[in-house]
């Protein structure tokens, strides 16, 4: 990693792990991350979707889900994520849900062209766009594409540094856990097993 950067793919594996451990706001994040790097990743999305379903954000996974389906209408289990999570819509709404790109739960979209890594440097033109004081989420965690049209703040937040960090030590566990002897006991939770069932490649969707 230290030589390539953080990739879609790497990120949209780690969207999975913590799917796994029903982290929903990470594997979010993460795999906004991927789809930052990645806008055509079906998988990533996906993965949001599901992360969003389980934080009880419906709108956001509406939208994430159909987004697939459009891409490609024959994934069966992507359509009964779909169904469940109108079904919870109308029943409960998401109005708890705090969301930064509440008015764009679709972004990055399909169509957009990839992110580059250097265009989150703290160099970039846009680094002191204030907007609305509210850190930009995407800027602060892999770039927006928005620049300083954005509606939320491109300045430094006391996030940024921390979610690298934290995004260095994920990578670290997983790449561990994969490498491990396959007789390494582990208290409680066999995360080994855990991680092993999906697969750590760009493979199919699900």
């Amino acid at each position: 990693m230290d030589k390539y950067g953080p990739t879609a793919v790497l990120y949209s594996n780690l969207a999975a792990a913590h799917l796994k451990l029903e982290w929903y706001a990470e594997a979010e994040r993460v795999a906004t991350e991927a789809l930052l790097l990645d806008p055509k990743m079906l998988k990533a999305r996906y993965r949001r979707g599901l992360a969003r379903k389980g934080a009880r954000d419906y709108t956001g996974a509406l939208e994430d889900f159909s987004a697939v389906l459009r891409q490609d209408p024959s994934l069966t289990e992507v359509h009964m994520h779909l169904t469940e999570a109108e079904y919870l819509y109308e029943k409960f709404g998401d109005e708890d849900y705090p969301s930064s790109d509440a008015e764009e739960p679709g972004w990055p979209y399909y169509e957009d062209d990839p992110i580059s890594l250097s265009d989150s440097e703290s160099d970039s033109s846009d680094c002191n766009h204030t907007g609305n004081n509210i850190p930009c989420r995407f800027y602060n965690h892999g770039g927006c594409s928005r620049k300083d049209t954005c509606n939320y703040s491109h300045a430094p937040d006391d996030k940024s540094e921390r979610d690298k960090l934290s995004f260095l030590v994920a990578a670290m566990c997983v790449s561990f856990i994969y490498s491990a002897p396959a007789n390494l006991e582990m208290q409680n939770v066999s995360i080994r097993t855990m991680l092993l069932s999906f697969p750590m490649d760009g493979g199919t969707i699900l």
